[in-house]
């Protein structure tokens, strides 16, 4: 069981329905475990639970604006506008989602193309 800083236990003092009372008593019984330890494991698994549904919306509030950087480079386009494009890309989203190489592989493989373009080792 976790303790505070000072070591010491606190005492918790609340009521429950008693179905649930006979089903955490049972539980922590079968898992030689106090019905104070089950509450904390409980309590951790709630709260990782909820830091991934954090990241979950975090994914889907950002792809959607990483997809919409990328149709940008959707259709024909001119050396000028290709290069504009890939300047203005922004690292931002990616990196919000631990996409940072799949940005930086992005990023050096437009800039290579236009190099090849600028030197003429590339028709378009």
């Amino acid at each position: 069981m976790n303790k505070s800083p000072d070591n010491q236990i606190k005492q918790l003092n609340f009521k429950v329905q008693e179905d649930f009372y006979w089903k955490l008593k049972n539980f922590a019984s079968t898992k030689r475990l106090k019905m104070g330890e089950v509450l904390e494991k409980a309590f951790k698994f709630y709260e990782k639970r909820e830091a991934i549904i954090n990241e979950l919306n975090t994914y889907r509030q950002t792809i959607p604006a990483i997809e919409q950087q990328m149709q940008s480079f959707q259709g024909k386009m001119n050396w000028l506008e290709l290069r504009l494009k890939t300047n203005s890309l922004n690292p931002t989203y990616f990196n919000k989602i631990g996409l940072v190489i799949t940005y930086q592989a992005l990023k050096e493989t437009l800039e290579e193309f236009l190099k090849l373009g600028r030197e003429g080792r590339f028709n378009h």
